[in-house]
């Protein structure tokens, strides 16, 4: 006599798509969340080096807003760094990703002090261009990021960006 199982078939039990989905949610929300951190750091290296380009680019193009110079020394000079780095400071301040706390970033700006120059061999004090023309500035941008959804705890990742520029020949505005 032949029987018929009028249940249900061997492996399709109600409990099989809950142990099948507790299985494999903990992946699914790993790559979610893998995705948005990875976004999240793609954001903060796009805004890190924008506002170290727009920095580099500020220095480049500086001009003074003082009288014209008709005498290289080193007050001068040091008056034209200073306000050139108070530009610099500006522009990384307006053009920094909302993302990155200011109070996370470091900011090193490197060119030639004003008494020699890379680009021509002759120091700067005799040279008539008291702007450095053609000398290079660059400026490196630091920030400690801290991951958000750190499985093992707080991290933090060290990100930098840099971007150099040739100083243009400057004048009074």
């Amino acid at each position: 006599m032949l029987t018929e199982n009028r249940g249900l078939s061997r492996g399709s039990g109600p409990g099989q798509s809950l142990v099948e989905f507790a299985l494999t949610a903990p992946l699914l929300v790993l790559i979610v969340v893998s995705v948005i951190e990875l976004g999240i750091l793609f954001a903060v290296m796009i805004g890190l080096s924008g506002s170290a380009r727009e920095a580099a680019r500020a220095g480049a193009v500086f001009r003074s807003t003082g009288t014209a110079l008709f005498s290289v020394n080193a007050a001068a000079l040091t008056s034209i760094d200073s306000a050139r780095l108070v530009s610099m400071s500006t522009t990384i301040s307006d053009t920094l990703s909302p993302i990155i706390a200011p109070s996370t970033l470091t900011v090193t700006v490197g060119y030639p002090p004003y008494g020699a120059s890379v680009s021509d061999p002759l120091p700067v004090a005799l040279k008539a261009d008291p702007y450095r023309a053609g000398d290079t500035i660059s400026v490196t941008l630091q920030h400690s990021h801290r991951i958000f959804w750190g499985l093992f705890g707080p991290r933090d990742l060290l990100l930098q960006a840099s971007s150099t520029a040739k100083i243009e020949p400057g004048g009074v505005k």
